[in-house]
């Protein structure tokens, strides 16, 4: 059974970027998309929404940047009454933690679903977000992360998860034209 399974494949809107991916994204993936700020990483991310809202799937948007706006929801065919966007308010502002855990909870119960978090690269892991600004300290959020990904692995393929990370390329100013993330 496990070998002969057949998974849904849907359209990232770009076809010559669904024929090198040999037909689009298969569900049940994790894909992370990176790149230099303001090259359209979250554009072409909900645009590969479309294709699953138009299959019925339930589709979700964890804003950790807190950047979504009017011109996200320009994407042709895209419908934003049924697109549940997540994000932090004045009331709850999410950290690392807080975002890390209800994606993981999305997943649980939303068989099926895709799910954007854009962007890893701004979340900020509780224990940094508490700590003065002076304090000497290493950020736990590489080790957060990985032991996310880590434990939701399963999870996605069982499931049928779609999940679409967003990972920024920074140029490092000092150091040359060295790019990271």
């Amino acid at each position: 059974e496990i070998l002969t399974r057949q998974l849904q494949v849907f359209s990232t809107g770009s076809a010559s970027l669904d024929f090198a991916l040999g037909g689009g994204i298969e569900e049940g993936s994790m894909i992370e998309i990176s790149g230099l700020p303001k090259v359209g990483k979250s554009s072409l991310l909900i645009q590969s929404l479309v294709s699953y809202q138009q299959a019925g799937r339930k589709c979700f948007y964890v804003d950790a940047e807190n950047r979504f706006c009017e011109k996200n929801t320009q994407i042709h065919g895209l419908d934003i009454n049924k697109l549940s966007l997540i994000s932090s308010q004045q009331d709850k502002i999410l950290d690392a933690n807080d975002t890390l855990d209800l994606i993981e909870t999305i997943m649980r119960s939303e068989k099926g679903c895709a799910i954007v978090l854009d962007s890893c690269s701004s979340l900020c892991s509780r224990e940094r977000a508490t700590s003065k600004v002076d304090a000497h300290r290493r950020d736990s959020k590489p080790k957060l992360f990985s032991d996310w990904i880590s434990g939701i692995s399963p999870i996605i393929r069982v499931n049928n998860i779609s999940l679409f990370v967003i990972r920024h390329l920074m140029v490092n100013q000092g150091q040359g034209q060295k790019y990271t993330s």
